[in-house]
């Protein structure tokens, strides 16, 4: 209720400082008329949605990123080079062809489904700041995405893997080396998401009660338990790596590039693509720790409830996407040892 009320509090104040005095009512009587006439360009109203998602839904910079990339190629496909606000632009007819378009490119299902997300949220917004007096992608159709298991390493694997990892630590204790080691652990040991990792800040780690606060979608807050080895390479991180990383410019990160900057998802992944190099281990993404933490503590047993409450997600749906990677193994296990399988 709270959430609806703020949202329709900040719609009404962009709307209301973006239009004339007196403009809101006599919009209200021109029907049909009253079309996108608040910003010049689709940049600008790209940009008006963008601090929609951020102040409103608290959207993380990845999401509003991709909703605006997303938005861009809709209004690339069917205007072209062409930035000005066309009414005809915002039909349900153009929002088919464009999706029409993307599909003769091959654009696989889960893009379809995003992209049309993306265009729908957009659609709304509009309507509900009365940039537009209809919801013109209400009625918008995606296909389902299709539900792929993830690829999830074996405990032995995830056991091999950070064999290595320690043992290079071990061998030569460099401050990327210790950091790499905690950047990993710590997303094992918690399963959260890489860009939960890289926004995380000094006084978000709690040693004492050995948790972590994490800051997920939608700026929703969470406590995840450390394991020990994840405390014990923080720990040893934050006193030899992380200061000799840091430089004038250096904020509360905890995890910091060697020029001292916050760290980039891309720089994170990159490290364990070499990681899994020297390991002579398949390359895994960081988001692969994440799929091995959460089908890992099922396998041992864990409470699906408890899984999804560590793991962030909003729906048991998606937490139970881990239960069928279970299911699976058993199923291998079965096939291969029992005499009548």
């Amino acid at each position: 209720m709270f959430t609806r009320s703020l949202e329709k509090k900040e719609n009404m104040k962009a709307l209301t400082t973006t239009m004339p005095t007196g403009q809101v009512g006599r919009n209200r009587q021109l029907g049909s008329l009253m079309m996108v006439n608040m910003e010049k360009d689709t940049r600008e109203l790209i940009a008006s949605f963008q601090r929609y998602l951020r102040r409103v839904k608290g959207f993380s910079e990845h999401s509003v990123k991709a909703y605006s990339q997303d938005l861009q190629h809709f209004f690339t496909t069917i205007q072209g080079d062409d930035q000005h606000c066309y009414r005809s632009t915002f039909t349900l007819t153009q929002a088919r062809a464009w999706l029409a378009a993307l599909m003769n490119d091959g654009a696989a299902r889960s893009t379809l489904a995003r992209r049309g997300a993306s265009l729908r949220k957009f659609s709304h917004w509009l309507f509900t700041t009365q940039r537009l007096d209809t919801d013109f992608a209400a009625r918008l159709r995606t296909p389902t995405p299709e539900h792929i298991l993830p690829r999830v390493l074996s405990v032995h694997q995830i056991t091999q893997l950070f064999r290595h990892i320690h043992n290079e630590v071990n061998d030569d204790p460099t401050p990327v080396a210790l950091r790499n080691r905690a950047c990993f652990e710590l997303l094992y040991s918690t399963g959260i998401r890489v860009g939960e990792l890289i926004g995380m800040n000094l006084h978000d780690i709690d040693d004492e009660r050995a948790v972590v606060r994490v800051h997920g979608k939608g700026n929703k807050e969470r406590v995840v338990p450390l394991g020990q080895p994840a405390l014990a390479s923080i720990e040893e991180y934050l006193k030899d790596g992380r200061p000799a990383l840091a430089s004038l410019h250096t904020d509360n990160a905890i995890f910091i590039s060697t020029r001292g900057t916050r760290m980039s998802d891309r720089a994170i992944r990159q490290a364990l693509y070499h990681t899994c190099d020297r390991a002579s281990i398949e390359r895994i993404s960081p988001h692969a720790l994440r799929h091995a933490a959460a089908t890992h503590m099922l396998e041992y047993g864990a409470d699906i409830r408890m899984v999804q409450e560590l793991l962030g997600h909003s729906s048991l749906d998606t937490t139970q996407r881990y239960t069928h990677v279970d299911q699976r193994r058993l199923k291998e296990a079965f096939m291969q040892a029992h005499p009548h399988a």
